[in-house]
């Protein structure tokens, strides 16, 4: 079996102690049970984590001192199938 997808994100609310951003839901980024595959969740919480910690600073391929997370833990309560997801992100 052959699938495949693609994630995009924007970042609606960027402040310095708080970053939001949503992600359209579309059928590349379900799994075979038809919602939502969790690494895409947990993809967007990462990345809006990422916004916040970077501040200012513009996002660009290969650039330098990029934040590394050392450890990374999620517990999900719930998934869906259609509309976008949110994912806030506060200091």
């Amino acid at each position: 079996m052959k699938v495949e997808g693609s994630i995009q994100f924007t970042v609606i609310e960027r402040g310095d102690d708080r970053v939001v951003s949503e992600m359209p839901i579309h059928s590349g980024m379900l799994n075979p049970f038809g919602v939502i595959h969790a690494g895409a969740m947990l993809w967007l919480a990462d990345v809006t984590a990422t916004v916040l910690v970077l501040g200012s600073a513009e996002v660009r391929p290969g650039m330098t001192g990029f934040p590394l997370g050392i450890s990374l833990n999620a517990n999900f309560v719930g998934n869906q199938r259609a509309g976008s997801l949110r994912a806030v992100s506060s200091s």
